[in-house]
């Protein structure tokens, strides 16, 4: 057994950090929303993936500031989700308040680092989703959250340790920035292909094939549309084959969890692998890059490419694969504006704001030639090489991190300082 160093001091959270938690102003009361206050809640950090906050969906006014009890947040307060969804943390980048799903920490510049708190927090996490299950309510009450045992390093060595685990997130949020960024490139290039009023189909095509193509309506209306030998307008079922095989090795399987967002770039966080009670033979198998919506659940964003090999989905799911070509294309297809149009448009004729099949399949979008696919995937190419590549060291970088974390809170591995 490591003995513990003896500058190392044993206490509580309270008796460190200040803590504090905020509540939900009125939403009758128009006068306290939409300003320029960011107001943060636990589902909000549900799908945030960086340390720092800054604002999300939802302002409020100074107005409800003045009328309550709130106070604003200084910048580096530690917000921690107490109620479900339990145990994210983030660090505020400016003041900013919270709803009463957090236990936020103030620290004391003179003995406490706010950056190894937030660091403590994550290698907290199962003991404190141990505390929350014996709520009804699945929540860290304050005298749990105060009373947390603590053995808590001198200040510089608080630094120090925040400083090693911050180059693994550094490095890592770069590298996710740079994702985004060749993900954006992407899209543009998609855009000036097939949508910008320059794109080729739109009739600025140049070469004497231009001289043979046909006009045909496309279902905006536009009636001039110049498209050139083998491009036509076409609907969705057109260009994927719908998957209905069962599962029968029962070795891998996962399921497709909801998730709040159009982004079709999922990471392994939103999947779930698990042993099913039921009857897997059910199951439907699904390759990577094949595609999977719930058809009654369009309402929350429930489509979904897949990253893994022989996998299977909920038989509640429709699960298709793209034809030859047309898997990259058809993902942006989905992050399109026309499409979220016509999601919502016929979602919002059922009741339980579904999209069935027939709806979703008949979906008119324009189908370009074999070659211009071709080489629209070859462009696209040199961006998912690097995506894939930082993708790698993302995973490499956090496995490092979440497993020198403990080591380094346990003084299992000390550092200079």
């Amino acid at each position: 057994m490591v003995k513990i160093p003896e500058w190392w001091i044993e206490t509580t959270l309270w008796e460190i950090v200040d803590v504090k938690s905020w509540s939900t102003p009125s939403t009758k009361e128009e006068s306290y929303w939409d300003w320029n206050i960011s107001w943060i809640t636990p589902k909000d950090l549900s799908t945030y993936n960086k340390r720092f906050i800054d604002r999300w969906e939802k302002n409020i006014t100074e107005l409800w500031l003045k009328k309550s009890s709130a106070q604003l947040l200084p910048k580096n307060t530690v917000l921690f989700s107490s109620r479900a969804p339990i145990w994210y943390v983030a660090i505020a980048n400016k003041e900013l308040t919270t709803n009463q799903g957090f236990k936020n920490l103030i620290c004391d510049e003179n003995n406490s680092h706010f950056m190894f708190f937030y660091y403590w927090l994550k290698c907290k996490k199962d003991f404190i989703e141990w505390l929350a299950s014996w709520s009804t309510f699945s929540e860290i009450s304050w005298t749990w959250m105060k009373n947390l045992p603590i053995i808590l390093p001198p200040l510089p060595e608080q630094k120090a340790i925040a400083g090693i685990l911050s180059s693994f997130d550094d490095k890592i949020e770069l590298l996710r920035a740079e994702n985004q960024t060749l993900e954006e490139m992407g899209q543009t290039l998609f855009k000036e292909r097939f949508i910008s009023p320059l794109a080729p189909w739109r009739g600025n095509w140049t070469s004497k094939n231009s001289l043979d193509s046909k006009k045909e309506k496309s279902p905006s209306g536009d009636l001039g549309a110049e498209l050139p030998d083998g491009w036509k307008w076409g609907e969705l079922w057109e260009i994927w084959e719908q998957i209905t095989t069962r599962v029968k090795n029962e070795k891998e399987r996962v399921v497709l969890s909801a998730v709040n967002s159009w982004n079709l770039v999922l990471s392994e966080s939103y999947f779930s692998k698990q042993v099913f009670s039921e009857d897997i033979a059910k199951y439907i198998t699904c390759d990577k890059w094949d595609f999977a919506y719930n058809p009654a659940r369009i309402n929350i964003g429930s489509i979904w490419r897949n990253f893994y090999w022989n996998w299977a989905v909920s038989p509640v799911y429709v699960v298709f694969r793209p034809k030859e070509k047309f898997w990259k294309y058809l993902e942006f297809i989905f992050k399109s504006e026309r499409f979220k149009n016509h999601v919502e448009k016929y979602a919002n004729w059922s009741v339980r704001q579904a999209l069935n099949y027939d709806w979703f399949s008949r979906f008119e979008l324009l189908i370009p030639s074999n070659n211009i696919l071709e080489k629209f995937n070859e462009n696209l190419e040199v961006f998912e090489k690097k995506i894939e590549e930082n993708k790698k060291q993302i995973e490499s970088l956090s496995n490092t991190r979440d497993q020198l974390l403990p080591k380094l809170m346990s003084w299992e591995v000390r550092v200079e300082f």
